[in-house]
């Protein structure tokens, strides 16, 4: 059996498509052959009764000014449609039906009529909610866009192939750490006052009360996230990485969402990352997820003069 394709535009091009095509069909037989575009433009005109401007055909059609533009000029050099300018804007073009056109329309308007009736005894017998849900469809995208919505599941499904593991349970966890913090380097910034903190990661951890969690895509460790216990109230992101590959595919949420849930787990009430304006993904990454910009840096913490951004989040 022949697999076919389950999507909705799929769907709806494919259905759209054949009742054109059936429509033509009925043109053709009255020796009418024009593009599909053009009825539009002439039903337009011929309900309007006066000339139109780009800009408003744009709009009926909720289609963009150069498509319609295109569509004009086809029309002008078949000799259908005649133009001037707009007497108090002469930037518009203002189209109006040429006498060939008239006469095109009142051949079509028949058949325009017996498509429209049609139509609406063929949704009221089979689908009469049809044009409702349409509508409801539609009205819907105002409110959450079909990217946004394509991006939520897209989201669902990123999150589903990441697991995570602590230092500990995480196999070479020094020499990954170690890695991350060398790749961070290379690519941003050599914050040489940092390095102590991944030498002998265990202590440190131990020390510190701190963790670090490994973010693994399949079998293979893509990234990382290390925090640090400041004091009582406040716990540090000393490093948050995820290897450019594999960016964009949520694995740095679901390793900030760690952080998050390890540092409330321990009993602190701020979590905090020492960050710099170039890093501008990552930025925008924590203010999503409820960081916000702080003056005053927690005495109990190492200032890196290089990072110059500060963001905290206030655990409830």
């Amino acid at each position: 059996m022949t697999p076919k394709i389950n999507s909705l535009h799929h769907l709806l091009r494919h259905f759209a498509d054949h009742l054109i095509d059936e429509e033509m069909r009925i043109y053709k037989e009255i020796g009418i052959d024009i593009p599909y575009r053009w009825h539009a433009i002439l039903q337009i005109l011929h309900q309007e009764g006066q000339a139109c401007s780009i800009s408003k055909l744009a709009d009926i059609q909720d289609k963009t000014h150069p498509d319609v533009v295109y569509t004009i000029n086809q029309m002008h050099s078949h000799g259908l449609v005649e133009e001037e300018k707009d007497k108090n804007d002469l930037r518009k073009r203002m189209v109006s039906p040429s006498s060939k056109a008239l006469t095109l329309i009142e051949d079509l308007q028949p058949s325009w009529q017996a498509v429209q009736d049609a139509t609406n005894q063929w949704v009221s017998e089979i689908a009469p909610d049809l044009w409702l849900n349409v509508e409801s469809l539609n009205s819907s995208l105002e409110n959450k866009s079909f990217f946004q919505r394509i991006k939520k599941e897209k989201k669902k499904g990123d999150l589903k192939n990441v697991t995570l593991e602590n230092f500990n349970a995480t196999r070479d966890s020094q020499f990954l750490i170690q890695k991350f913090w060398s790749q961070y380097k290379s690519k941003y910034f050599d914050n040489f006052l940092m390095d102590k903190y991944f030498n002998d990661m265990t202590a440190i951890l131990t020390k510190n009360e701190g963790d670090a969690y490994f973010a693994f895509w399949q079998d293979q460790v893509v990234g990382c996230i290390y925090t640090l216990r400041r004091s009582f109230n406040y716990c540090e992101i000393i490093l948050l990485w995820v290897e450019e590959s594999f960016r964009r595919k949520y694995i740095a949420t679901k390793l900030i969402l760690q952080a998050i849930n390890a540092s409330k787990a321990i009993g602190v009430s701020t979590l905090f990352v020492q960050s710099h304006p170039k890093l501008v993904a990552a930025n925008t990454l924590f203010l999503l997820m409820g960081f916000s910009s702080i003056e005053h840096f927690p005495k109990s913490s190492e200032e890196i003069p290089a990072m110059t951004l500060r963001l905290a989040k206030e655990l409830h």
